[in-house]
């Protein structure tokens, strides 16, 4: 599975779905929180023998809420959610005030593979 699978499946459930790859789309209702996530960077993995289709991949994930608590609270929600992703390891957490909106920005890496497994 790739790692905007793996995200999404984590994090979709703490946030009814209001979980989007690089933006919030606009038609998407503005209701808070919501989460957003972006691929910072990969590493790919290979071998003698070639290409492997696995690599590690860093994400950073921005939650918005209305609230200064209630970002804190889901943050910590988010880290739990990461941590169900194999070999995830938290990198940072800050938080700010973004357009009248709490944010909290996290960033962490996994594993994950980049060819889908044959069925």
């Amino acid at each position: 599975m790739n790692a905007s699978e793996l995200t999404y499946q984590a994090l979709s459930p703490l946030v009814d779905n209001r979980v989007y790859p690089l933006f919030v789309p606009e038609l998407a209702d503005e209701m808070t929180p919501y989460i957003i996530y972006s691929q910072v960077s990969s590493t790919p993995y290979t071998t003698i023998d070639g290409i492997t289709h696995h690599e590690r991949v860093r994400m950073q994930i921005d939650i918005y809420g209305d609230d200064y608590d209630s970002v804190l609270a889901l943050s910590t929600d988010v880290l739990d959610a990461l941590d169900t992703i194999a070999s995830s390891q938290h990198e940072s957490t800050q938080y700010t005030a973004d357009g009248g909106l709490y944010r909290a920005i996290i960033e962490y890496s996994f594993n994950h593979t980049t060819k889908p497994t044959e069925e």
